[in-house]
């Protein structure tokens, strides 16, 4: 039976939640061969090689593991799309994992429906300290249609929350024509995967279910608080190599498919600008490479230099005081201070303030 979909698991010391992860893609067994899952161990120092091994031996039609050594994130991407041979595509993160009814419903839809270069599906996120839950969801006047990318404004329609990697299904054909890759040897590369296909995706639809759960609070997690000290020089990165993708999305004057592609590249900035004023000690090299990235967006694109002054995190304007002022935000004992003032603050309100509209999608989906 030809595989319908692809589901590539990057995994590195996994062990304590991959069962958890690859026990929800066991779905019917009528099913179970359209599916391929493919686990990139990405060179594992703990026992996540031996879980994966356990499911592929029981179900050698779905499961295949792919050692390596150890490339971080991207790298698993990459050679899991190699490796793919399923009509779509997607990537779910071994601490995570699907809610199997709606795969299976998913899988079923797949099986039956018009090709499309992309498929948005809702998705949740599971906060494990707070014991809380956030549904993010399409408007329900969307769902089943096919619509072309270039005509489809997704801040216009509601909907800009959905374009995130938890969401995105692409066709595997599509990915591959088009070369697509990312980075190696760092984290935070998902925002690629949003980004770059925004230039060539024609078609897609948006599905109603409920297939990915999303979970914060890991210790170690790469968007703890922990981790975004280390961050910084990932984000940079991304900012160098999608500026590119952005200026030639720029260049194609497609209003939609513009603000579609402002809307992710937007988070890049977010994320460069928020963990350097407010994780990093001020440097002249630091501060030359901000003053770089802002004045060549603005220079590009000033509705997105405009957008660049709403940045706050602990719910102070970092860009504003820094662009004004020159100072850093990174001062430990305010910080820890702005913490205690602020309330319940957690990484995902820090990393993404688009989300501002949260609540109201909240709400919107909370009786779905």
């Amino acid at each position: 039976m030809k595989k319908i979909l692809t589901i590539v698991i990057p995994t590195y010391n996994m062990q304590d939640y991959l069962r958890r992860c690859l026990d929800s893609l066991i779905v019917a067994d009528n099913l179970m061969n359209a599916l391929e899952v493919l686990v990139v161990n990405d060179g594992s120092k703990d026992n996540s090689s031996r879980i994966a091994h356990e499911y592929q031996d029981r179900y050698p039609e779905t499961f295949r593991v792919i050692d390596k050594e150890n490339g971080n994130y991207g790298s698993c991407v990459n050679r899991g799309l190699q490796e793919a041979t399923g009509v779509y595509f997607r990537t779910l993160d071994a601490d995570d994992y699907f809610e199997t009814g709606s795969l299976e419903r998913f899988v079923e839809a797949l099986l039956i429906q018009e090709r499309v270069d992309m498929i948005i599906t809702n998705y949740r996120v599971i906060y494990q300290n707070g014991n809380r839950t956030e549904s993010h969801c399409t408007p329900s006047d969307l769902y089943n249609v096919i619509y072309q990318y270039s005509d489809f404004n997704f801040m216009k329609n509601h909907c800009e929350g959905m374009l995130r990697m938890h969401a995105v299904t692409y066709r595997t054909a599509l990915l591959k024509e088009h070369n697509y890759f990312q980075q190696t040897g760092i984290s935070y590369t998902d925002v690629e995967y949003l980004l770059i296909p925004c230039e060539y995706i024609k078609t897609f639809t948006f599905v109603n279910l409920y297939l990915y759960s999303y979970t914060i609070g890991r210790e170690g997690q790469t968007v703890s608080r922990k981790s975004q000290y280390r961050a910084l020089g990932a984000y940079i990165k991304l900012y160098d190599r999608l500026i590119a993708n952005y200026e030639r999305i720029l260049e194609s004057n497609n209003e939609n498919r513009i603000d579609n592609a402002r809307n992710i590249f937007f988070l890049v900035l977010v994320n460069v600008y928020c963990c350097a004023l407010i994780y990093n000690k001020k440097t002249k090299g630091l501060n030359e490479k901000l003053c770089g990235i802002y004045s060549h967006v603005n220079a590009i694109d000033k509705k997105l230099a405009k957008k660049l002054s709403g940045i706050t995190t602990f719910k102070l304007p970092v860009f504003k005081i820094w662009h004004s002022t020159g100072i850093f935000c990174s001062n430990r004992i305010l910080v820890k201070f702005l913490i205690f003032l602020s309330g319940y603050l957690d990484s995902y309100t820090i990393l993404d303030p688009i989300n501002r509209n949260r609540q109201r999608m909240k709400n919107r989906c909370s009786e779905l």
